[in-house]
């Protein structure tokens, strides 16, 4: 089972790709009081759930840029040592990354993936810069890359992107690559994020996690339905007040249901290609979202 935890909903980027720029639920950082429920009451007796799938693994991300959250070295810590044989992977836009926190991430028990997406610009078109972030994982690659520590990079051909640019800042790194300490991928597939990102390429055909290989909680400690629920319109419940055997029961009820292709939540109709006019009637034969 992977658990997919939001850490913060905050972001300090507002990248075409991404709808954290429009969300509307106030942002937040988890306290430590969900993130050590949800270690405790869910990864912890979970784990194993469904296993054969993929490798477990603990994600701290879901709407928000997690190295904003300044405790998450102490979060991590202490997952480290109630599940050391989990896996980890940090997503991260790579802006705040400092050699520390590699070398923080090579001291875990834990194989561990930091995967750097690299939003060279915002939806206004305006440019980061990357200069100081390069330099870092230039020296993480170069000189010091912990053994338990896979890193991999992307980039995504959004405009003002332009393919000539993409390839070009691909190529840059493709010595690293070829001494097997680095993967990077050049990405033309954009996320539709439930049809809020409008030049989407990639299109599910059906719920993307009906096998149940994952669960998500908010910030709050909302268990949600998908990474893409970007407001929370399906809520299971709250770890901090409902029982989790009832509610592991709950959601892996919600995707046998997505299984079937019993679409009841507007948040769904995307992901399962169902047309915005079909959609319109829907809402107005009174199914609720």
């Amino acid at each position: 089972m992977n658990f997919q935890i939001e850490t913060t909903s905050f972001c300090n980027l507002t990248c075409p790709e991404c709808p954290n720029r429009i969300m509307e639920r106030k942002r937040q950082f988890m306290t430590d009081e969900v993130w050590d429920t949800i270690l405790n009451k869910y990864v912890v007796p979970y784990k194993h759930v469904n296993s054969y799938l993929n490798n477990p693994t603990l994600i701290p991300h879901k709407d928000g840029e997690p190295l904003l959250n300044k405790n998450l070295s102490s979060l991590l810590s202490r997952a480290a040592k109630l599940v050391p044989d989990m896996g980890i992977s940090i997503y991260s836009h790579g802006l705040l990354l400092k050699r520390s926190f590699i070398e923080f991430l090579g001291s875990l028990p834990n194989p561990t993936r930091l995967l750097v997406s690299f939003h060279f610009f915002n939806y206004d078109g305006t440019e980061n810069d990357y200069t100081s972030t390069t330099e870092v994982l230039k020296d993480c690659v170069h000189n010091y890359k912990p053994d338990n520590l896979e890193v991999i990079f992307v980039s995504h051909l959004v405009p003002p992107m332009t393919s000539d640019r993409l390839n070009k800042w691909k190529d840059s790194w493709d010595k690293e690559v070829s001494t097997g300490k680095l993967t990077v991928h050049a990405n033309v597939a954009i996320n539709p994020w439930t049809g809020l990102i409008e030049n989407a390429t990639v299109h599910h055909g059906g719920c993307p996690y009906n096998d149940f290989h994952s669960m998500f909680f908010g910030a709050t400690g909302n268990v949600i339905a998908c990474c893409m629920d970007l407001e929370e319109e399906i809520v299971f419940g709250n770890v901090m007040k409902d029982d989790p055997e009832k509610m592991v029961g709950t959601v892996r009820a919600f995707y046998a249901a997505q299984k079937r292709r019993e679409v009841n939540h507007k948040v769904c109709y995307d992901c399962f290609g169902i047309p915005k006019q079909q959609v319109d009637l829907i809402q107005l034969s009174g199914v609720k979202a």
